[in-house]
């Protein structure tokens, strides 16, 4: 079925601008300086709108083909962060184009709750399917990644009623709503909400640390507690991975507790070996609850059955009809091209990736996971490492850091990236360590 209007001649003009703007847009196939060293108005102007300094120190043209976006000062440069997590296939890939020109046949820009464009139940049916393994059934889409996770909690409550204590990782990320930013943050409690933490169980002291807390908190408020709520990857703290004995140790006891678990992959979502991280990771059928979002390009809570809701969980916006449409060429490109499992395209692109991080200068210290990758330099002090963001980005990467108290700088690798592109991308790294004094001198 078509979206919107449709016939042969609309076809034929979509074909023709399709054409035309992939064209255009490969152009932008590599590093190029700046034209001009001037501030642009428009920054400066959206700057004063928001009342505050934009993250970096110029905005994007529209411009760019694969792993490389123009900016407004004229340079084109590696965009190895993506927006921190949307771009998964770099810029203006074929599906993204396309997306856009078969949104604009349609009557409407957004699709809502109350009444969803008809896009939204293929990208739902899609979804699930790829959710195989898990208990997984039902599907809710949200207007961003921490309004997903707020409709996960409200799943939470309202099948956990009246508890509202929570365990978390320590150094999580759930957003920055009001709700979420308590589990962000490192508070203890709201008014409504009061958060226990347990280590993340990366190595073996921290795993030990993890489940020796876990008992402690079941032994004193075990049918306190609504969830556990977790990343399977850390990304924002810096792109931490668990040691995965640990972790199903951990699942075993929230399962033998009747605690349902939350797992976020907002972050994380098609950018491991499998389609889901818990996937990856060998654990889909602990999961009541996941949120998606960033590389999806919109954002959705799936859950079992246990915490289906008959009333939804309102909120107007789904998400723009061209992202729906993207999102639908993306599952449907992810589920039956060459990109999953051992053999796949995200599992050859990390030890690529690997590979030519072990050619970096012995200042830095590399660990990472499918096309999500940290860099350390030196002892991660947060001056050195905001010196390297700048050094970066001056010759032509894109990135940001993260971390909490030792920082890095993350990277969110795009999957159309080509090894040509990596040994770029390890010289300049290199380029701006002999740039940067230690912290030693």
């Amino acid at each position: 079925m078509h979206w919107g209007v449709y016939d042969q001649s609309i076809q034929e003009l979509e074909d023709k601008l399709f054409s035309n703007i992939l064209l255009a847009q490969r152009q932008f196939d590599g590093v190029r300086p700046a034209n001009t060293d001037r501030p642009h108005l428009l920054t400066d102007q959206l700057e004063s709108a928001r009342g505050c300094a934009i993250k970096l120190p110029t905005l994007y043209t529209g411009r760019g083909h694969g792993p490389f976006a123009e900016m407004l000062d004229g340079s084109v440069k590696f965009d190895l962060i993506g927006g921190i997590g949307p771009y998964l296939l770099g810029h203006s890939h074929p599906l993204q184009i396309k997306a856009n020109l078969e949104a604009a046949r349609g009557c409407i820009l957004n699709s809502t709750n109350f009444l969803p464009a008809s896009i939204s139940s293929e990208v739902s049916r899609l979804l699930i399917e790829s959710a195989k393994e898990s208990p997984l059934v039902h599907c809710w889409f949200s207007g961003s990644g921490s309004m997903a996770n707020d409709s996960a909690m409200r799943l939470m409550w309202n099948k956990r009623a009246p508890r509202k204590k929570l365990i978390a990782f320590k150094n999580s990320f759930a957003g920055r709503t009001l709700a979420m930013q308590s589990i962000t943050s490192g508070e203890t409690s709201t008014e409504s909400l009061t958060l226990h933490y347990i280590d993340f169980p990366s190595d073996d002291d921290s795993a030990k640390r993890c489940l020796q807390q876990l008992d402690v908190l079941l032994k004193n408020h075990n049918d306190e507690y609504c969830c556990f709520y977790g990343e399977l990857i850390q990304g924002e703290a810096g792109i931490h991975t668990p040691q995965l004995k640990a972790l199903v140790m951990l699942f075993e006891k929230l399962k033998a507790n009747s605690i349902p678990i939350w797992i976020d992959e907002v972050q994380t979502f098609a950018r491991t070996s499998q389609l889901f991280t818990f996937q990856t990771f060998a654990v889909s059928k602990y999961i009541d609850i996941c949120t998606i979002g960033k590389a999806f390009n919109l954002s959705a809570v799936l859950f079992s059955k246990d915490f289906y809701l008959p009333q939804g969980l309102g909120g107007t916006f789904q998400g723009s009809v061209s992202s729906l449409l993207y999102a639908k060429s993306l599952l449907r490109l992810l589920q039956s091209g060459p990109f999953h499992g051992p053999l796949g395209r995200i599992n050859s692109l990390e030890q690529k990736i690997r590979l030519s991080f072990s050619k970096l200068s012995s200042r830095f210290s590399v660990r990472g996971i499918g096309t999500m990758w940290a860099i350390t330099i030196d002892q991660g002090d947060e001056v050195t490492t905001n010196t390297l963001l700048t050094q970066l980005f001056n010759q032509g990467i894109i990135a940001w850091k993260a971390g909490r108290s030792q920082y890095c700088i993350r990277l969110l690798f795009p999957i159309t990236l080509l090894d040509e592109h990596l040994d770029q991308v390890q010289q300049i790294f290199n380029s701006c360590a002999e740039h940067i004094p230690s912290v030693e001198s």
